[in-house]
């Protein structure tokens, strides 16, 4: 039995060639979506990179800036609280509970960084890209959690002007106790506002002039003693 396979009406070398027409189309095609896909990854991680920027630099690192401004003035108010317990346990008299004002509650946020990660556009940046930005809002975290401490801590200390003349052992124990974690806070954050600004600066982020002089001014206007 033989079979005949159908010949192509003008020949098989220019079937061939229709064929590698259809193929070479295809191929471009492809190749095009694909530099789309590229060039739409690219938009979407500078637009990512933008927001990421604009939260670092405008919300965040000012915070961070005067944290570092006003952390010795956060202690001397933890040393002045001590001082005065310190006194009257040690040498009696009157207690006389000095002023104090709490550093301001502040939010440290990661929305910007939250959305690339959930849209994907961080996985198409360079692994140094990644790894700056990543380094950056690891600490975020860790900032919330102390600035919530240190509201409570400072709600405890508050209590201080509430002691009578003379303190029992409890009430005193109670407020060195309370000094000692609001001063751990102060010097985490503080820390902790060190390594967030130098990866912020490694992701090629800057702090505006004016916006950390706002946030200074704010703070400065909350914290009367400073």
């Amino acid at each position: 039995m033989h079979f005949h396979l159908p010949k192509p009406l003008h020949g098989w070398r220019a079937f061939a060639g229709e064929v590698g027409i259809i193929v070479i189309g295809v191929l471009i095609a492809l190749g095009a979506e694909q530099l789309v896909e590229e060039a739409q990854w690219h938009r979407r991680g500078l637009e990512a990179e933008a927001a990421m920027t604009k939260e670092l630099g405008e919300d965040d690192g000012p915070q961070a800036e005067v944290r570092l401004r006003l952390s010795h003035c956060v202690a001397a108010q933890l040393d002045r609280i001590e001082r005065a317990l310190v006194a009257q346990r040690d040498h009696g008299g009157y207690f006389s509970p000095p002023t104090i004002a709490a550093p301001p509650f502040r939010t440290w946020d990661d929305n910007a960084w939250r959305a690339a990660v959930s849209s994907g556009a961080t996985s198409h940046m360079t692994t140094g890209r990644m790894s700056n930005w990543s380094s950056a809002y690891v600490f975020i975290p860790d900032m919330n959690e102390a600035a919530l401490r240190e509201s409570s801590d400072w709600g405890d200390l508050y209590r201080i002007r509430l002691l009578p003349s003379h303190p029992s052992e409890a009430d005193r124990e109670a407020m060195l106790t309370a000094t000692g974690r609001a001063r751990h806070d102060n010097d985490l954050l503080t820390t902790v506002s060190k390594y967030f600004l130098h990866w912020t600066q490694r992701a090629h982020v800057s702090v505006p002039e004016a916006s950390m002089r706002h946030e200074l001014q704010d703070q400065r206007e909350e914290m009367s003693s400073c």
